[in-house]
């Protein structure tokens, strides 16, 4: 194996000569230099890496279930880039959101720990009511529908905003039949009147009008 070896070498490094022989010391040498060298570059790049660090947004505090993060809410610290961490969310992605439970000031804010904020259809002060609403009516209306709601003969809400229609369940005997019901955004002033609408002691049942589309 040595001869063959020595038979790749250039024709002036082979023999036994002075000459031939510094020269294959002197590859030798430069070799070991360059293997010495490389052994090195990945020693520095393994320590390098262990003590690389990313910015993540932390909570700057506790937090509560259901409080909307705005950037005082909002921390970076310098996290272990060896650390595994799922879906972390920068600043433009977690202002605004809500978390979803009790966060410790620390806890990395991530998207399993948030949920985007509720937009509903319509403006100013408005609230979400659940309504009964007749099973042939509800098997129309679509989110974004616009319906006036009466009590009895009177009008208890005007153009109220369709936000979630349910279809009539199936009946589990002849004799039950669920009523399905849908999600009205209604101004906070005729919520108490919507609200109070459909009950024993109010005007009567209510009912949907739906505006025809524009």
């Amino acid at each position: 194996m040595k001869l063959a070896a020595h038979r790749l070498l250039p024709d002036s490094w082979q023999g036994g000569s002075v000459a031939a022989t510094a020269r294959r010391h002197r590859a030798r040498r430069i070799l070991a230099a360059l293997l010495v060298a490389i052994a090195a570059l990945a020693v520095v790049q393994r320590i390098s890496s262990a003590g690389a660090t990313r910015p993540v947004a932390v909570a700057a505090h506790d937090l509560t279930a259901g409080q909307r993060l705005t950037a005082a809410d909002l921390r970076f610290v310098a996290w272990p880039a060896s650390v595994p961490l799922p879906d972390p969310l920068s600043t433009a992605q977690a202002v605004g959101a809500v978390v979803d439970a009790p966060m410790r000031a620390g806890e990395p804010v991530t998207t399993a720990r948030v949920r985007d904020t509720r937009t509903w259809p319509g403006t100013g002060s408005r609230v979400v009511l659940s309504v009964p609403v007749e099973p042939a009516l509800a098997a129309v209306l679509q989110r974004g529908d616009r319906v006036d709601v009466y009590a009895g003969a009177q009008l208890a809400a005007a153009g109220a905003v369709v936000v979630q229609a349910s279809a009539a369940t199936e009946p589990t005997s002849w004799t039950e039949q669920d009523e399905p019901r849908v999600l009205l955004s209604v101004s906070g002033s005729d919520a108490a009147a919507v609200a109070s609408g459909g009950d024993d002691s109010g005007t009567g049942r209510l009912t949907l009008a739906l505006h025809p589309a524009a």
